[in-house]
């Protein structure tokens, strides 16, 4: 390989490092799976890992072909469905805390992977976006898979 394949490589490296992404793993669907057609109460566990500012808000929205619907909320927050965007305000989370909202999931989409975009609000305002990944299981009439 030439130096110039070798750098234009490295320069695709980088920009893949430096580029802003979703973080993923600070908001965690439990159960991390919905079986195809079947409504699931999903728990999106969400951590405050900054000591000082409480988190005061969570937003959620759904991947396409993929439906959210409020669940009781955690106990001081209220949920409420803005369009797709599930979101959840009036509570608190202190740093170092975490607390679980639930939401009822219906997926149409095909089996697969998927990932919901969370953005977690704090009280100085600032807003962090992170990605929940789940996977789509096929449904019970679902045909299946067929081997090559």
């Amino acid at each position: 390989m030439g130096s110039r394949a070798r750098r234009a490589g490295a320069g695709a490296v980088a920009g893949l490092l430096l580029a802003p992404q979703a973080a993923v793993g600070h908001v965690v669907p439990e159960p991390p799976f919905v079986t195809r057609g079947e409504a699931t109460t999903v728990s999106f566990t969400v951590q405050n890992e900054r000591a000082r500012h409480d988190t005061v808000e969570l937003q959620l929205a759904p991947p396409p072909r993929v439906e959210l619907r409020p669940a009781a909320p955690p106990p001081g927050w209220t949920a409420v469905l803005d369009g797709e965007t599930l979101r959840w305000r009036g509570g608190r989370i202190a740093g170092g805390a975490t607390v679980s909202f639930p939401a009822r999931v219906t997926a149409d989409a095909p089996a697969g992977s998927y990932a919901f975009r969370a953005v977690q609000r704090y009280e100085d305002g600032e807003r962090v976006s992170w990605e929940a990944p789940f996977t789509v299981l096929p449904g019970s009439r679902s045909p299946a898979p067929q081997q090559q």
